[in-house]
């Protein structure tokens, strides 16, 4: 009984934190249309939003863009910003530079008019607790032109050309945020928790003396 106990104690603390998908903003649709900018020649930066309802902490980057040519093995900044709502891009609160070694890029079957081939591009990062709140993330810097978000799609992203007021676009760019949920359980639950334990390892001690 006393084990069964203490592996509910441990299981019901283990499920605070877990995989999961922070958010998922959709992939690339086949066929349709690709808003287009150069961040490195043109010194075009585009964000997409995103909306957290409890603490998460993410540890994982997938998205998809498009390129006149093959392969992908630029270098880009991913960024995270703080959303304010309309046009206005908050305070950084992540940014990470990638060469071609940080990540991995393989083509997939997407053809997204007028720009082709398509990659799937994913890599790692520190892991990055963020609260409840809006945000923004940014791939910025890229040795190519950048054609990710889908224009015509149900969302919106901003447009900014150099220091300029960012613009709103039609459109999505597809991104998954992967990480874990980091809820934080109540101070007197998990007081009742370490109680428990420690009453169960005094337990064993006794028996054993």
């Amino acid at each position: 009984m006393k084990r069964f106990v203490l592996a509910a104690m441990l299981a019901s603390i283990g499920t605070l934190a877990h995989a999961d998908v922070i958010w998922d903003n959709g992939l690339g649709a086949d066929g349709a249309i690709s808003g287009y900018y150069s961040s490195t020649i043109q010194n075009w930066t585009t964000y997409d939003d995103f909306a957290l309802a409890s603490n998460k902490t993410i540890g994982h980057v997938f998205f998809q863009m498009g390129l006149t040519s093959g392969p992908f093995n630029g270098n880009f900044t991913f960024s995270v910003y703080n959303y304010l709502g309309g046009s206005n891009v908050g305070s950084q609160v992540y940014t990470k530079s990638l060469t071609s070694a940080d990540y991995t890029a393989t083509s997939n079957t997407i053809t997204s008019y007028p720009f082709g081939p398509f990659y799937d591009v994913e890599f790692d990062i520190a892991p990055l607790a963020l609260g409840p709140g809006n945000y923004l993330v940014s791939f910025y810097g890229l040795d190519m032109d950048f054609r990710s978000p889908n224009v015509g799609g149900s969302g919106s992203f901003l447009q900014q050309f150099g220091a300029n007021t960012p613009d709103i676009r039609e459109g999505d760019t597809p991104f998954r945020l992967d990480g874990v949920s980091s809820d934080v359980p109540e101070p007197a639950s998990m007081l009742l928790a370490a109680l428990g334990l420690a009453a169960l390892g005094a337990s064993r001690r006794r028996k054993a003396g």
